[in-house]
């Protein structure tokens, strides 16, 4: 029963209008039936009541006129006594077709038949009256005396009087049915009326009741939607009228417009976009509203995209810049000039130099101008600065990167000849390897360098600097092996020297036996040139420990090895220990000797291999390697061959580094993207629930 009346409740409107509507429906359809009803009893009524008024006048008006005329005119000739007769003669006949054309619609067909004699005769008798007036226009009226004493009249009525009585009786009969049935269809609408009333009224008066009530909930729920609107959507510092469902509702339909409308923009790149009526004055009301997340998502978003841009622009940048050291590295002044042209270019200069340092490590060092680029062309300029001389020498010893804003007057040495103004911004780099610095880089051009232009510069210079050593280092291992090579072919000579000494001491024995003296002599000079041959062996071993010295005070890691059995002649002391030996110790060693996993030591041979055979070096191939406490770290490998005089190939010479921490910032770098692509697929998600709601 409970849950009956819930049901009923919350379904009172809905079935209450639908019971007062099919009330009225009866109410409609049983009034028009009654109204028809009445209106048919009404008609039936006056139809009758006609009949009973046209009958009743032939004899009562009709044919006593008639009759009262012709008299008069008969006593008196008197035109105008023949009024009544005319008059009345002619109503006569129209009333007689009237009565049969209504006896027609009362559907009387045997009353029909009964009056067509009696119309018949009356249409005789006033074939007779008439033919009685002719008689009375005559001076003798005995015929009309005689034709008045048949009393024509009378024998009409006592025939019509039957039908006349009966059929009265019979249209009394059909008024009586009508007026009740007329009081009946009275009586329905009265009934009808009531129930509607006793029904309608009840349910409207709790209609009207539920309908106020849910009024007041529909101002209450207007109320707190324009105020969730206000507090988690938009709030414009503007009251709304909440009287106006429309414009409640219109005003959070607009708010929901606008949040799509934002998020739209931004999904599509646009991180410029406003909120629409968002202004200084209600931008503190709206803090934690949707519309004050959304805009610190925005500038959020901004700022990521921002440092996406500067990102994917060192990136791009680094990667082109390294295309060009690695294509380049073989030549210092091409290598120079190509990347002191892509730096000048790619940061929007007018002027860039390039410095490297020259002179031994343990010596007086200088910069030296190894490339110049301005205004889109090569310059040809040659300079020298001493280490502290000027800016650029302070930048080397300070090791600092600096920026001005101003460039002193004349400060610039180039200048367009077009005509075209002096750069006002200069910038100077220290390009760095394993924190010692190798070169610098100047550029000079208009407006400001901003601080990731610079980490570029930074970064782009790691490549550089490694680069230059690389040069550097292996024109030095060069020119080591080359003054190597040299000794130890004159030493071969020397030896052979002395062994065709010795043959032809031997082929004078019997000689010196003869020549005491001669060969005490010859003796002697052989002691001379052992002496001097023990101190050129000295030498050269000093020179080959002056060698390993300079090999083993190098940034990288560096060994060689022989090309039979791919033995190591030597190495460093970073390789030495890398491997778990010293420089002694490691000659004669092969990798599978060393701490490398097999298969690592078989990929190594192997790589070496190729480089014998193919005589083709390779240049910063990355390789992870396992060390002498078993930690695997990736490297970055250099493989030359070395070739005899001949063009063959006797030795490989391998230089690799450590790059384990710039691969941990890469994938890093990558994970941050991954963050990135993350943070976008949530504000896709929240832009296709807010396309939910609307």
């Amino acid at each position: 029963m409970k849950s009956f009346l819930n049901f009923l409740g919350q379904n009172l409107i809905r079935y209450g209008t639908v019971t007062i509507i099919v009330l009225m429906l009866i109410s409609a359809l049983l009034s028009f039936y009654n109204k028809k009803e009445m209106l048919s009893t009404t008609n039936t009524k006056n139809k009758a009541e006609e009949v009973k008024n046209r009958l009743n006048s032939i004899f009562n008006t009709n044919l006593n006129g008639i009759d009262l005329g012709l008299r008069g005119y008969a006593i008196t000739k008197d035109e105008k006594m023949l009024d009544p007769y005319n008059g009345n003669f002619s109503n006569t006949k129209s009333n007689l077709d009237s009565i049969e054309n209504l006896l027609l619609q009362q559907g009387l067909d045997s009353s029909i038949t009964s009056f067509k004699k009696i119309k018949l005769a009356v249409n005789n008798y006033l074939l007779f009256v008439d033919q009685m007036k002719v008689e009375a226009k005559k001076e003798d009226i005995t015929r009309f005396k005689e034709m008045l004493a048949l009393d024509k009249g009378y024998d009409l009525y006592r025939f019509f009087a039957p039908f006349l009585n009966n059929h009265i009786k019979y249209e009394n009969e059909v008024i009586v049915k009508a007026e009740k049935d007329y009081e009946s269809a009275m009586n329905r609408n009265i009934i009808l009326q009531l129930t509607l009333l006793v029904i309608g009224l009840p349910v409207m008066v709790m209609m009207i009741f539920r309908l106020d009530r849910e009024d007041n909930s529909r101002k209450e729920l207007l109320l707190e939607l324009e105020k969730n609107n206000k507090q988690y959507l938009f709030n414009d510092g503007t009251e709304v009228d909440t009287k106006s469902t429309k414009q409640v509702i219109e005003n959070s339909i607009q708010n929901f417009i606008k949040a799509n409308q934002f998020i739209t923009n931004i999904s599509e790149g646009n991180y410029d976009t406003k909120w629409e009526g968002l202004n200084n004055q209600n931008l503190i009301l709206n803090e934690d509203s949707l519309a004050g997340r959304l805009l610190k998502m925005r500038d959020e978003m901004k700022h990521v995209k921002l440092e996406d841009e500067k990102r994917n622009w060192i990136n791009e940048g680094l990667t082109k810049f390294s295309e060009i050291v690695r294509n380049n590295q073989n030549d210092l002044q091409k290598l120079s000039d190509k990347c002191i042209q892509f730096l000048t270019k790619y940061l929007n200069a007018q002027q860039g130099s390039l410095f490297v340092v020259k002179g031994d490590r343990n010596a007086e060092r200088s910069l030296e101008l190894t490339g110049c680029y301005a205004y889109d062309k090569k310059k040809y300029i040659e300079k020298s600065i001493q280490i502290g001389e000027g800016m650029i020498g302070q930048v080397y010893l300070e090791e600092k990167a600096i920026v001005l804003k101003q460039i002193p007057n004349g400060y610039t040495e180039i200048t367009s000849g077009l005509g075209e103004a002096t750069p006002d911004c200069l910038m100077i780099v220290p390009l760095k390897y394993n924190e010692m610095v190798e070169a610098i880089v100047e550029l000079a051009g208009f407006g400001n360098f901003e601080d990731y232009k610079i980490n570029f510069i930074e970064k782009a210079g790691e490549f550089l600097a490694a680069a230059l050593l690389n040069v550097e280092t292996t024109q030095q291992m060069k020119e080591y092996l080359e003054q190597s090579q040299e000794q130890r072919q004159i030493m071969s000579a020397q030896e052979e020297e002395m062994r065709q000494n010795m043959e032809e001491l031997v082929t004078t024995q019997e000689e010196i036996f003869r020549k005491n003296r001669e060969m005490e002599q010859a003796f002697i000079e052989m002691q001379r040139q052992t002496e001097e041959n023990l101190e050129k062996e000295r030498k050269l071993r000093e020179s080959e420990l002056w060698l390993q010295t300079i090999i083993d005070n190098l940034p990288k890691a560096v060994f060689w090895k022989e090309k039979t059995n791919l033995s190591y002649l030597g190495a460093n002391k970073i390789f030495s220990n890398i491997a778990g030996f010293n420089s002694k110790t490691i000659i004669g060693k092969t990798d599978f000797d060393c701490p490398w996993k097999r298969q690592e030591s078989e990929m190594f041979r192997l790589d070496d291999r190729e480089v014998l055979e193919t005589k083709v070096s390779k240049v910063d191939i990355e390789e992870k390697q396992t060390d002498a406490n078993g930690d695997t770290k990736w490297m970055s490998t250099t493989k030359v061959p070395i070739l005899d005089y001949e063009g063959e190939s006797v030795a490989v010479l391998c230089m690799f580094e450590d790059i384990t921490k710039r691969k941990l910032q890469e994938e890093d770098y990558f994970k941050k993207l991954s963050e990135i692509d993350i943070l976008k697929e949530e504000i896709k998600t929240l832009k296709e629930e807010l396309d939910l709601h609307k």
